[in-house]
């Protein structure tokens, strides 16, 4: 489908803060039409409803749910009815980060994760994030501020923006669950799992210790897994033990041998053997061209 992109830099307040949040009302008479972006979009219904389209599937949308649209991912909102939005905009650099802290979170995996990848019946299947109580006020509040202080720009208001911002994100994934669907507690199970293998990927983790993580068994554990990441467990945990080592390996710290250990690759052979399959260098080569 073609649709048109949109690019920070024509939204862009400040000249160095990558990030900002905006409110958006949402009609049949004034409804923007099917368009892509080159950043991320973090959207929280505040009221009203809608379908929102992403991935060539509509779903339906309500308050308090949480939808994040990766760059380049063409979106839009069909039969709105009093839809009132925040847009919470940020580039892949405020991404990159904040995401080693937040990683750890459930509502991380699965919207940063999982989600925006899914195939359209299991976008069905698992529901949406939704925040809802107090939580969802809190999330208003938060965005509303920033609002106003982008507005009013009074000195310390970059600073003031950027502090709400993070808070905001913050308590988004703190506090965001998933709302009713079939696949709602298998999805919220392994949520937990892709989370706590980030951060403890130096652990052993054998399939049935994942699987006992999960409270479910080993079969069910991997049948769900793979519908959710597209991979096995050993492999998506392979990725994600390279992945950390790479940016450790950027980051210039510490040993090779070290960062073996703490990515949980007690052979230091074969760790340099997986490094150079995934990145075609050896993990020394790669960390001095950082």
């Amino acid at each position: 489908m073609k649709a048109a992109v949109n690019y920070f830099e024509g939204m862009r307040i400040w000249p160095d803060l990558n990030l900002l949040v905006m409110s958006s009302r949402h009609s049949p008479a004034s409804n923007p039409d099917f368009h892509c972006h080159d950043f991320y979009e973090l959207v929280l219904v505040c009221s009203g409803s809608a379908r929102h389209y992403m991935n060539e599937e509509a779903l339906p949308i309500r308050a308090g749910d949480l939808i994040l649209v990766p760059p380049f991912c063409v979106h839009g909102y069909l039969e709105p009815d009093g839809l009132r939005i925040y847009n919470i905009l940020f580039c892949r650099d405020v991404f990159e980060a904040i995401s080693a802290d937040l990683a750890p979170l459930p509502a991380f995996q699965m919207l940063f994760q999982v989600q925006p990848n899914l195939e359209s019946a299991l976008r069905h299947e698992t529901g949406l994030l939704s925040l809802s109580g107090n939580a969802f006020e809190r999330a208003l509040d938060y965005a509303e501020n920033i609002c106003r202080e982008t507005c009013r720009r009074d000195p310390g208001a970059k600073t003031t923006v950027r502090g709400l911002f993070l808070c905001l994100l913050a308590h988004c994934l703190r506090h965001a669950r998933l709302d009713s669907g079939s696949g709602t507690g298998y999805a919220r199970q392994i949520s937990s799992v892709l989370a706590m293998l980030d951060q403890h990927p130096e652990r052993d983790w054998p399939l049935s210790g994942m699987a006992k993580q999960a409270g479910m068994s080993p079969a069910n554990f991997r049948l769900h897994f793979r519908r959710l990441t597209g991979h096995s467990p050993g492999a998506f945990l392979l990725d994600l033990r390279l992945k950390k080592a790479a940016a450790m390996l950027r980051a210039g710290r510490s040993s090779v041998g070290e960062i073996a250990f703490r990515t949980g690759f007690h052979d230091a052979n074969y760790f340099s053997r997986q490094f150079h399959r995934f990145y075609g260098k050896s993990p020394r080569d790669y960390g001095k061209e950082k």
